[in-house]
């Protein structure tokens, strides 16, 4: 169960079964000392995609596709 921008705001995203992913990569990058990373859509403890605002998700699609091509 894919958790949403929305779930993280409001705070009920930890119930779904997909922040247990959310939680061991927060917990990786906190060891690796990486301020930034990317769960499938999200992007955790700066920012999140909110896919309701047609903007920001074609901005952040279009980011994504860079950052892909030039890994």
């Amino acid at each position: 169960d894919e958790v949403t921008f929305i779930d993280l705001v409001t705070g009920h995203g930890n119930a779904k079964c997909g922040y247990r992913k959310i939680r061991f990569r927060r917990q990786q990058a906190r060891q690796d000392d990486v301020q930034y990373f990317w769960v499938d859509t999200c992007c955790i403890d700066t920012c999140c995609i909110d896919k309701t605002n047609k903007a920001e998700l074609s901005h952040a699609i279009r980011s994504m596709f860079c950052w892909y091509q030039n890994a």
